[in-house]
């Protein structure tokens, strides 16, 4: 499909000078024009907060975008431990951005990542993983998740033991 051949952008820091954190969602076809088109339901329920300093990969899979994690101007956000998918179809009027918080084991109290921002992610098969970053109050972390996105009858957060690694930083 198309989305194989795209690049997802969400969120970010404007460098206009205001500093502002955007939370406007983008597509750049790599295989065509190299046009960057919209999101066309910019106020559309439920959207992400604003952020930046979150993570963004491809599950092709699911052929969804998923993001976690961010913060803004002024902090952690309070929904930086929610998992957003972006479904993009095509439909009879052109595209179809959809976001989906996504439900994870989380709300059973299982345990999920602490809030972070400045974080890797990586998707690896059905998993993505989550290392590292800065959490509240400065806190650096080193510290690996792995989320199951094809656990049923929600994706699972699994935090995973790791020896010898490198120390906790951010912004990598």
């Amino acid at each position: 499909g198309t989305q194989f051949k795209n690049l997802h952008l969400f969120g970010g820091r404007e460098t206009d000078g205001t500093e502002g954190v955007m939370n406007d969602a983008r597509l750049l076809n790599l295989h065509q024009l190299l046009v960057w088109e919209s999101d066309q339901t910019p106020g559309a329920s439920p959207r992400p907060a604003v952020r930046h300093g979150h993570s963004s990969v491809f599950h092709a899979f699911s052929g969804r975008t998923i993001m976690f994690g961010g913060t803004r101007t002024g902090g952690l956000i309070n929904d930086n431990n929610k998992v957003w998918g972006l479904f993009i179809e095509n439909g009879h009027q052109g595209q179809d951005w959809k976001w989906l918080e996504l439900t994870t084991d989380e709300h059973q109290g299982i345990g999920y990542p602490p809030a972070r921002h400045r974080h890797t992610a990586v998707i690896v098969d059905n998993s993505m993983f989550v290392w590292g970053g800065e959490g509240a109050s400065g806190t650096v972390l080193n510290d690996l998740w792995r989320l199951d996105l094809v656990a049923t009858p929600n994706p699972k957060w699994t935090k995973l033991t790791v020896s010898g690694g490198p120390a906790a930083r951010y912004g990598h």
